[in-house]
């Protein structure tokens, strides 16, 4: 009976190492290396709308501008579309997660939805984030043929403000969330 007791005991132990096991193996195959690539992305998102916003300041004409922004903006085009593909394909649905990835993914959509460069799929509404205007970039081009720079400068810059804002509250939720998965996820060393 006691060799019972203890082989059922063992069960369990083997059970949860291989739980354990498996929660590490996802949070280091899957979460760190997502939450790795949206830090970069962050970090250019956030480079483009400060430089942006000088542009802005000290261009002549909107269409120097808009030409400096479909430039700058396929620098990271790749890892985006990257982090969205797998963001999209219902792995990290925050319906279809435990409760404790919802954070997380409704940070990273509000970071992917929030940056200027989204006019590659339309337009971008973050309004959980504050955010729920038109990118500068389409603002831009579609005011470029019709009127000047200085009139709309200001509204530019507020929108690129406005987007800035946007992703580092969608960033800090991410964080938040992506330090929640790290200790539910990750045995302690």
């Amino acid at each position: 009976m006691l060799d019972i007791g203890l082989g059922i005991v063992d069960r369990l132990i083997q059970l949860v190492t291989v739980r354990e096991h498996n929660r590490e193996k996802y949070f280091h195959e899957f979460i760190q290396p997502l939450y790795d690539d949206a830090e970069k992305i962050v970090q250019d998102y956030t480079s483009l709308l400060v430089e942006l916003i000088q542009q802005i300041r000290s261009a002549r004409s909107t269409k120097t501008v808009v030409d400096w922004i479909e430039q700058r903006r396929h620098a990271m085009l790749p890892l985006r579309t990257k982090v969205r593909a797998l963001i999209a394909d219902g792995t990290v649905d925050p319906d279809k997660v435990p409760e404790e990835f919802k954070l997380f993914v409704k940070g990273l959509w509000g970071v992917m939805r929030g940056g200027v460069s989204l006019v590659e799929q339309g337009h971008a509404t973050t309004w959980e984030y504050g955010f729920g205007d038109h990118t500068v970039l389409d603002l831009m081009k579609r005011f470029s043929d019709s009127s000047p720079l200085s009139p709309n400068r200001e509204r530019y810059i507020r929108s690129a403000q406005a987007q800035l804002a946007a992703i580092e509250a969608a960033w800090k939720d991410a964080s938040k969330g992506y330090a929640i998965l790290k200790r539910k996820n990750l045995r302690p060393v």
